[in-house]
């Protein structure tokens, strides 16, 4: 009865029943995203209010605000001996979650309804195509919930529900460059470039997970995000998550315009090697 069915979906379905069985069905991986997101955006309002109590700091935050705080990363990275050595902790939880949650589901999948496909002589450029999309869905879902934290924790501390940011208050977090980069510029660097490169490296490491294992790939992620952290480089993508690193606001960053082109081309990458690697597998 499960073959009669396979066999009569269509690529929509497809990508139905990959959202339904590899996001719905697994909401309760998303906590870690709601987690992170309501520390990060809750020790920003601590923060303030101990500003606005000691007489330093005179706004309350915006949303906008508070979406920077919680994934801005880490500047570049300089070893010193005589500083305190930080672990970007949240940008960290992000990163690794939405990887997590992408690691197992599409080899599982695979192994318990795409070879029953593939021996059907049914399409494999749309099995492999709806796991692409899914994917994408996966990883723009990802991003709505952690948003839709922050404005909520926004909202419970009495923050500004705007897109804009507070000039005084960045710069203050985050250096007097603020000044000089408008909220446009912001929503570039620290939403559309981070987005685009945690899709493709998702989708990567997805494509990973079939010719190494989903476990080997999750980790080759792990450690990729590792040396991005502790070594700034314009080939090292996990630098272009944090928007910290960007030029935009750092002298030593790299340029985001180069983020987008690597994601574009580790997704058209991943997308072809994996249409082609499907196309020619031998699944007897």
């Amino acid at each position: 009865m499960r073959k009669v069915w396979l066999f009569r979906m269509t690529g929509l379905k497809l990508l139905k029943k990959d959202i339904l069985l590899g996001t719905l069905r697994k909401w309760y991986q998303y906590i870690i995203v709601v987690a992170a997101a309501y520390f990060a955006s809750r020790e920003l309002f601590n923060a303030i209010q101990s500003g606005l109590d000691g007489g330093y700091l005179f706004d309350n935050g915006t949303f906008l605000d508070a979406c920077l705080f919680s994934t801005k990363g880490m500047e570049v990275f300089r070893f010193d001996p005589q500083k305190l050595f930080q672990i970007p902790i949240y940008w960290f939880a992000f990163q690794i979650g939405i990887h997590y949650i992408v690691a197992y589901y599409p080899e599982k999948d695979y192994k318990e309804y795409g070879s029953i496909l593939f021996l059907a002589g049914k399409s494999r450029s749309k099995w492999w195509f709806s796991k692409c999309i899914w994917c994408l869905i996966t990883v723009l879902l990802y991003y709505v919930v952690l948003i839709g934290t922050i404005a909520v924790v926004t909202g419970l501390n009495h923050g500004i529900m705007s897109l804009d940011f507070t000039e005084e208050l960045m710069s203050f977090f985050f250096g007097s460059n603020m000044r000089y980069v408008s909220a446009n510029d912001m929503l570039y660097i620290a939403g559309i470039v981070p987005f685009l490169m945690t899709a493709a490296l998702c989708m990567l490491q997805m494509l990973l997970s079939f010719w190494l294992s989903p476990v080997v790939s999750f980790a080759s992620m792990c450690g990729l995000y590792v040396l991005s952290a502790y070594y700034t480089a314009w080939w090292l993508p996990g630098s272009y998550t944090m928007w910290l690193r960007s030029s935009y606001v750092s002298v030593d960053g790299i340029s985001p315009d180069n983020g987008v082109v690597i994601s574009l081309f580790i997704m058209i990458f991943s997308i072809l090697v994996g249409w082609v690697y499907f196309d020619r597998k031998d699944v007897i």
